[in-house]
């Protein structure tokens, strides 16, 4: 299970009022450096208030994702980036 914040400005509330018609949810993590990617599939549940809102400073509303299913693609990315330093 993962709570997320969701914060005023973060432009996410089309996303929120998507969910409250549709649970299902998903999540893309890449790793940039090998291309490999991380899915996570689940469900969402919004939380307006409560103890968990209040535990995560500032936030109007929390999304808590439970994992249903997970795989991990490697290399699926053909391109790499890498970090430049600033000058």
């Amino acid at each position: 299970t993962l709570l997320l914040p969701d914060y005023s400005g973060n432009q996410m509330f089309m996303t929120l009022g998507n969910l409250m018609v549709d649970e299902r949810a998903g999540l893309l993590f890449i790793d940039f450096d090998t291309g490999d990617l991380l899915t996570l599939t689940g469900h969402a549940q919004l939380l307006w208030d409560g103890p968990e809102v209040a535990a995560l400073d500032g936030a109007q509303r929390a999304l808590r994702f439970r994992l249903q299913e997970g795989w991990r693609l490697s290399q699926a990315l053909p391109m790499r980036w890498q970090r430049l330093e600033r000058t």
